[in-house]
């Protein structure tokens, strides 16, 4: 991911208040994205936001990044909800973009 864009994605995640914290991970992370890579990216949510509004920030979310981006090709991974397998994987990427509370 270009420098630029990745600084847009922080900056735009940064005012999202219900996020507390985002990782890009996957092959995007690891700089071996090819043509028909996606950009997985994942964000931990606010726990005082209950399902419906969760669902809501979520596709709010992967059509702001998207086109911050420039592709539809975006994969979000809500944490909150992701198996404990994936949140390893996401965060032994060690790529974070945005935390909130440095303390966590």
């Amino acid at each position: 991911m270009k420098r630029e864009i990745r600084e847009q994605v922080e900056k735009f995640l940064e005012k999202q208040d219900a996020v507390v914290l985002s990782y890009l991970f996957g092959s995007v992370a690891q700089q071996r994205a090819g043509k028909l890579s996606d950009v997985d990216l994942a964000v931990y949510l606010d726990e005082t936001l209950n399902s419906y509004e969760k669902f809501d920030l979520e596709l709010g979310l992967l059509s702001d990044l998207g086109d911050i981006i420039g592709t539809d090709r975006v994969d979000l991974v809500v944490m909150n909800d992701a198996p404990i397998s994936l949140n390893f994987e996401v965060i032994n990427a060690n790529h974070p973009l945005f935390i909130r509370d440095k303390d966590l």
